[in-house]
């Protein structure tokens, strides 16, 4: 695992925590689908099923091609 993965990891954890204390303040339906879609977007990153704009660069700035 890499620090990137770490990262979305954590991300996550947060997302859905945000969406339990929503959930628990009995918050509109809309707070809690923004968060638990955020947690899903993270875990994606980390499977490929969404990729940020600027994939590339973080491709060359974590890794030495064409040297």
């Amino acid at each position: 695992t890499n620090s990137r993965h770490i990262n979305s990891l954590e991300k996550t954890v947060d997302s859905l925590e945000d969406s339990i204390r929503s959930i628990d303040d009995e918050m509109a339906l809309d707070f809690i689908e923004v968060d638990l879609n955020n947690a899903y977007d993270y875990l994606g990153e980390i499977i490929g099923d969404s990729l940020e704009e600027n994939i590339i660069d973080k491709i060359f700035s974590n890794f030495c091609l064409g040297k």
